[in-house]
């Protein structure tokens, strides 16, 4: 029981090392969830100049992987898509799917643990955070990070 415990909180945080190529790390998390249940993961993913800070991309790594998770428990999908850009003032993130969708019920549910932990982590840097059934089905997650410059400007 108490090393169920510890590792459960130890997935809680992003493997440092794997995150300092956020790109890269985020393509990994795409090809596990292949490997593993046979979603096929298309990535876009950015190379960020300059790279997120170590929070930022620990925060949007986090996303990335409960987002593919979900997919890969609820979703009932064949196809995912991980998008990552960087833009003016900010890091976007969207992963977006072609399975079930989320339903209503399920986007009220206060007890959804990992959408609480994702909507935390981003809403600690600042950013919005999203989770809205696709025009076509299927579920689309989305996070906007801004810069430190953006956020610092929004405080004075």
């Amino acid at each position: 029981m108490v090393a169920s415990l510890r590792r459960t909180l130890a997935d809680l945080r992003a493997p440092a090392a794997d995150c300092e190529d956020l790109p890269a790390a985020l393509r990994e998390l795409g090809r596990e969830l292949q490997a593993r249940a046979g979603v096929a993961v298309t990535c876009r993913l950015d190379r960020a100049e300059p790279a997120p800070p170590a929070d930022v991309r620990e925060a949007l790594w986090y996303v990335a992987r409960e987002a593919l998770t979900n997919v890969e428990r609820h979703a009932a999908a064949a196809r995912a898509t991980l998008l990552f850009q960087a833009q003016p003032g900010g890091w976007r993130l969207q992963i977006g799917d072609d399975g079930s969708g989320i339903s209503a019920t399920d986007l009220h549910e206060s007890e959804r643990y990992g959408v609480v932990g994702m909507r935390e982590r981003v809403a600690m840097l600042g950013g919005t955070f999203s989770i809205r059934r696709g025009a076509g089905g299927g579920s689309i997650v989305e996070a906007w990070v801004p810069s430190r410059i953006a956020v610092e400007a929004s405080a004075a």
